[in-house]
């Protein structure tokens, strides 16, 4: 898998390359999990509420849509899925 960046001064575009083996319909976790309260109420929220906020600063900076957004949270989630 690979991400090609390419930068201009209005745009970033994300282009990943799966290998032909991989289907990213069929992602499943190995086991179930569950975070704790605690862990819902400290470090989960504290990581979305930062991860949306860098979301907003990408887009105030670069001037980029939401499906560009999107597309990079896409390829930062294909990093951690595992395919069946």
């Amino acid at each position: 898998m690979g991400i090609i960046l390419s930068l201009n001064t209005k745009n970033i575009y994300f282009v990943r390359y799966l290998s032909k083996n991989k289907i990213t319909n069929n992602l499943k976790m190995n086991k179930p999990y569950s975070f704790s309260i605690d862990q819902m109420n400290g470090i989960v929220e504290d990581t979305y509420t930062k991860i949306i906020n860098e979301c907003e600063n990408l887009k105030k900076i670069t001037n980029c849509p939401n499906e560009q957004v999107v597309a990079l949270l896409s390829v930062i989630a294909s990093n951690y899925a595992t395919t069946s």
